[in-house]
C-alpha cells in the first residue's frame, strides 16, 4: 500500500518509562507520505505517551524517533513543531476569548513569525487573512469566523484545533482522539475533513470510533500495555483474534 511513497516518520524501540513502568515499550512503527494511519487500543495501552514522545512533550527512555530522515528523538514540541509535526489534544486547546478567526491566525502568525500589529502592512495582512478563509472553509467553518471559540460546540472547537494545527503547515498532523465526544451528526464532518487533511498531510491519529477507523484509515497499528500487538488493514484487523481479545472486547 506504500506504492513508492516514501517514509514520513520511523519510530524505532521507542520506550518511555515513568519510573520503573514502561508505559510505551520497545514501540516501531514506520509511516508512509500522505497516510492515514489509526493508533488504536484499550485505555491505558500508551497510545497517547506515544504521540507524546513523537512531539517533544514526552522525552523518551530509550529508542529513536526519526522525521524526514532526522533524527528528532527528544525534540522540544517547539521546534519539532518549526520541523513540520503539529498536534491536538484530547481536550480541545483553543483560546476561548477570541474568534474562530483570530485563533487560526495565531497559528498562522507563530508560523510566519510577522508582528501582529494595527501598522502591519496590507499585502502581508491580506495574504493572512486568505489563509485563515481557507482553513476555516477546509474544516467547516467558514460561517463561523466571527463567532467567539469559547461559544463553538465541542466538535466545532476540535475542528477548530485542527485548523489552528494546520495553520502551522507541518507535513505530519497527531490528532488525539479528533471525535471524542463529538455528536453522531457532527461525525460525518469529521471524516470528510480528515480525508481533506490526507490530500496534502500525513495523519497519525488515536481513535476509538471504529467506524471512523475503517471507514478512512489505510493501515492500523494497535497497541497493548505499550507494545505494537497488531498491524493491519482496517478490514483485517476486525478478524484478528488478539485485537478482538484486547480491544473489541470478543
Amino acid at each position: 500500500m506504500a506504492g513508492h511513497r516514501q517514509v514520513i516518520l520511523r519510530v524505532t524501540d521507542l520506550v518511555v518509562k515513568f519510573g520503573a513502568h514502561a508505559v510505551v515499550d520497545g514501540v516501531n512503527i514506520e509511516i508512509y507520505s500522505g497516510e492515514i494511519r489509526a493508533l488504536i487500543g484499550p485505555n491505558g495501552a500508551g497510545k497517547t505517551t506515544l504521540l507524546n514522545a513523537i512531539s517533544g512533550i514526552i522525552k523518551p527512555s530509550g529508542g529513536r524517533v526519526v522525521f524526514r530522515g532526522e533524527d528528532i528523538t527528544g525534540l522540544p514540541p517547539h521546534l519539532s513543531c518549526r520541523k513540520g509535526i503539529a498536534r491536538t489534544f484530547q481536550i480541545p486547546n483553543i483560546m476561548p476569548g477570541l474568534t474562530v478567526q483570530e485563533n487560526i491566525w495565531l497559528g498562522i502568525n507563530s508560523k510566519s513569525r510577522i508582528p501582529w500589529h494595527p501598522f502591519q502592512e496590507a499585502k502581508k495582512m491580506a495574504n493572512v487573512s486568505k489563509d485563515v478563509a481557507v482553513l476555516g472553509e477546509l474544516v467547516g467553518l467558514a460561517d463561523k469566523l466571527d463567532e467567539l471559540a469559547g461559544n463553538l460546540s465541542h466538535g466545532d472547537q476540535k475542528l477548530l484545533e485542527i485548523a489552528m494545527a494546520m495553520s502551522l503547515d507541518g507535513a505530519l498532523l497527531l490528532l488525539d482522539e479528533p471525535t471524542q465526544g463529538v455528536s453522531p451528526r457532527e461525525i460525518d464532518k469529521f471524516i470528510s475533513v480528515i480525508k481533506k487533511l490526507a490530500e496534502t498531510k500525513t495523519v497519525l491519529m488515536i481513535e476509538h470510533n471504529m467506524d471512523v477507523v475503517l471507514g478512512i484509515s489505510d493501515l492500523v497499528t494497535v497497541l497493548d500495555h505499550g507494545k505494537v500487538i497488531a498491524q493491519n488493514l482496517p478490514a483485517e484487523i476486525v478478524h484478528d483474534e488478539r485485537v478482538r481479545q484486547v480491544y473489541l472486547g470478543t
